[in-house]
């Protein structure tokens, strides 16, 4: 019962214009909140990664790589 419910929350509202139109949450490793995290999960949002974010995320990576070798 709990699965189909979680099945009919995820599908996308039929004949509802606005159901196309998806925002876009730039995720900047601050600023995330629960309505946007809300949005991104159920596919009512697109991601974008702030430009500033782009060194934050490669330094993260290299850590995990050195960690994992």
């Amino acid at each position: 019962m709990l699965q189909k419910a979680r099945t009919l929350l995820r599908q996308p509202i039929l004949n509802n214009k606005l159901a196309s139109i998806k925002e876009t949450v730039t995720l900047d490793g601050n600023s995330l909140n629960l309505e946007d995290l809300s949005k991104l999960g159920s596919g009512h949002a697109n991601i974008k990664i702030a430009e500033q974010s782009w060194a934050k995320l490669q330094e993260t990576r290299n850590v995990v790589d050195e960690l994992s070798a």
